[in-house]
């Protein structure tokens, strides 16, 4: 799906694949360097294995970069501030930093709620 330009251009955004499987893993690696060597990997895995309430997205400009991501998901647990379950959560959100400020994570983030709609109804 398109969501939002990118500097007059659209930008990309959908779940991520297989095939983003390297670009998540080093998006992820960004916002969660701590993790030890190969952890974004098995979750990668995981994820694309049995998604179950989770959304994985991947933000890419127009030359096919991948410069964001999402993840998210419905927590059936309880959330603090919640009053209902399940909830939609966000788990992580990151931007390569030369690429902040033009709306790529409020696009993210508008993607994470149309599939929290859908899920919810």
């Amino acid at each position: 799906m398109d969501r939002r330009d990118y500097l007059g251009e659209p930008m990309k955004i959908a779940a991520a694949t297989q095939a983003d499987s390297a670009d998540w893993a080093e998006l992820r690696g960004a916002l969660w360097p701590t993790n030890q060597t190969g952890a974004h990997e098995a979750d990668i895995a995981a994820f694309l294995a049995a998604p179950g309430d989770t959304i994985n997205l991947i933000a890419r400009l127009p030359d096919g970069r991948a410069v964001g991501l999402a993840e998210a998901a419905l927590r059936h647990d309880y959330v603090e501030g919640c009053k209902t379950s399940p909830v939609a959560f966000l788990e992580g959100i990151y931007v390569a930093p030369d690429c902040r400020r033009p709306g790529i994570a409020r696009g993210l983030v508008a993607a994470v709620e149309d599939w929290a709609r859908a899920r919810l109804q």
